[in-house]
């Protein structure tokens, strides 16, 4: 059974336990164990009592069935040339966070990433990222490129927010950096970026297509470190749904990943709040009022100044 379908069984659950927990506080006469004018076991005690033995059987199947196949991270990275204003989102929780990030627990990198491998991501691209860019940046060769992602030992993803492109820098044993172009990142878009690793051979899929498959000089890192997102490339952009898998995915296999992963608009399906009894803020001010106190005229998504007449 799928990781995501595990997570959803549980969140299920997880919610029926919350709403037990309230009933039990608004409602306690409901939660006895006979019922007196019977003389036998109330129907809400039966109820909790089959409730708690399906849960421990979902968590023995869960145990001695599941096998995790690949690490996943349904996160948010923000990134932005400001280290105060990029932030990451995991878990419904937001925080600010600067330089280099890694994008694994130290363990799952360990797993997931070996001799062979596929790493995947979706990542998108801010129009403003062009504007952004600085004159005297232009005038190098590789100035537009920005460092995105770096899989230390293995390869290292740039992306260049102007003319829409990416490149993947592979490092293998005792060779020069190995340059591949993807000419087809377009800006106000997501793209899922996948590379899968056997041997010599690396292939670059995006979409779930296979652009690219080429010949290394060399064989990569047999140990690759925990890769990691650059948060203040000089560009604007978001990275979601982290992958891993420590064997080689085939195109078949990445197309129906991006299919499960996406909407019909290519978006990736990622939960942005997972804490269920969060209640979300209202960024927004009228005038000097603000509907949250958290937020100021500053911060606020949206404003709106009005006079009268």
């Amino acid at each position: 059974m799928r990781e995501e379908t595990w997570n959803t069984v549980f969140n299920a659950m997880k919610i029926i336990s919350i709403l037990f927990i309230i009933a039990y506080y608004l409602f306690p006469d409901m939660f006895v164990l006979y019922d007196k004018t019977t003389g036998r076991m109330s129907t809400t005690a039966l109820v909790i009592i089959i409730y708690v033995c399906l849960f421990i059987i979902l968590l023995a199947v869960r145990y001695f069935t599941y096998k995790k196949t690949h690490a996943t991270v349904n996160g948010t990275w923000s990134i932005t040339p400001d280290k105060n204003t990029s932030e990451i989102t995991l878990d419904g929780k937001t925080s600010k966070e600067g330089g280099l990030v890694n994008l694994f627990s130290d363990s799952d990198a360990k797993t997931f990433l070996a001799e062979v491998f596929t790493f995947s991501f979706f990542v998108s691209i801010d129009k403003s990222s062009i504007e952004l860019m600085r004159g005297e940046d232009l005038k190098h060769k590789n100035g537009m490129y920005q460092k995105l992602i770096v899989v230390p030992g293995a390869f290292t993803i740039n992306i260049d927010p102007i003319y829409e492109k990416m490149e993947v820098v592979f490092n293998s044993y005792g060779t020069n950096p190995y340059i591949i172009e993807v000419p087809t990142l377009s800006v106000q878009r997501w793209h899922q970026i996948a590379i899968s690793i056997e041997g010599r051979i690396a292939d670059i899929y995006q979409n779930g297509i296979l652009v690219k498959s080429v010949p290394l000089p060399n064989v990569i890192n047999k140990s690759p470190g925990n890769p990691y997102v650059i948060m203040n490339s000089n560009m604007y952009a978001k990275i979601n749904l982290v992958k891993a898998w420590p064997f080689r995915l085939l195109e078949k296999d990445l197309i129906q990943e991006y299919r499960i992963d996406t909407d019909a608009q290519g978006t990736p399906t990622f939960p942005e709040i997972t804490n269920i009894l969060k209640i979300p803020k209202f960024d927004f001010c009228l005038g000097n009022a603000c509907f949250s106190p958290s937020v100021t005229k500053e911060t606020a998504l949206t404003t709106v100044e009005y006079t009268y007449a």
